[in-house]
């Protein structure tokens, strides 16, 4: 082989190396942007920049076609912030300890960080994920379905956007939390035939959604309410790990101290 022959082999090698990077760069770039996201939902601003791009995929494939979306709240829980976010950010030990107060069913089943398999006892089950989590924000992506004597095991995607906000109310610390819902259903004759009643498809999911988001919100209105019972019931969690058990007594017991001095006489 003479230099000549040389010298064009190693120059197509370096032109297929520049069009593969390049393919690959503009593959990604248009990966990319189908993926993006908006960072309004629910007139609510969020960080959608901070997402990993895999979570902004399966958002996206959700929110860009939705058969039905929606907001839920204001709500506004009577606990502070702090035991707040523990309560939702470990949904197993809060359904754990809903179950003992006999309020409701529900089953949530940790399988691996921020995974939970979550069964409300009234038909509804599926994956649910974190993907996001700061002070004031959480972004869940739930892939589930739901069964009912109306409608045949219906599939379907969420995208929900929770936004956490402080307060106070008589001198006591409380959170307002307000969400911002995209479901899409699996079928695509199921979704066109519920795009024909899509404000009763639309109430109907925002009521399963809003029940399973309230176990926080019903379970701060107890521990006002019932603060020693919820005490009582918390100690004996034994299905709970130590360290969680442990970790929600404090809280529980801070929450209980502040709340008395707040309704002290000064």
């Amino acid at each position: 082989m003479n230099f000549d022959s040389v010298r064009i082999a190693l120059l197509l090698l370096h032109l297929s190396l520049i069009l593969g990077l390049v393919l690959v760069a503009v593959a990604d770039g248009a990966s990319e942007r189908e993926c993006r996201l908006s960072t309004e939902h629910g007139h609510m601003t969020f960080p959608v920049d901070q997402l990993e791009t895999s979570s902004r995929c399966i958002l996206a494939d959700v929110i860009d076609h939705p058969s039905a979306s929606g907001v839920i709240g204001p709500d506004q829980t009577p606990i502070g912030v702090e035991l707040y976010t523990y309560l939702l950010d470990h949904p197993a030990v809060t359904a754990m300890l809903m179950h003992r107060m006999g309020l409701g069913s529900f089953q949530i089943t940790e399988k691996g960080p921020n995974r939970y398999w979550v069964d409300d006892g009234d038909g509804a089950e599926g994956l649910l994920l974190l993907l996001f989590r700061d002070a004031r924000t959480r972004i869940y992506y739930i892939d589930g379905h739901h069964r009912s004597t109306l409608f045949p095991t219906i599939k379907a995607k969420t995208a929900i956007f929770m936004q956490i906000a402080t307060g106070l109310d008589m001198e006591r610390s409380t959170v307002q939390t307000t969400l911002a819902s995209y479901t899409r259903f699996e079928d695509g004759m199921l979704s066109r035939l519920m795009h024909l009643f899509q404000p009763l498809v639309t109430r109907a999911v925002n009521r399963t959604l809003a029940k399973e988001f309230s176990m926080t919100h019903r379970l701060g209105i107890l521990i006002t309410e019932q603060p020693q019972r919820i005490l009582q019931e918390a100690a004996g969690l034994s299905e709970a790990t130590s360290d969680d058990r442990q970790s929600l007594l404090a809280l529980l017991r801070a929450e209980v101290a502040e709340s008395h001095s707040a309704h002290s006489p000064q």
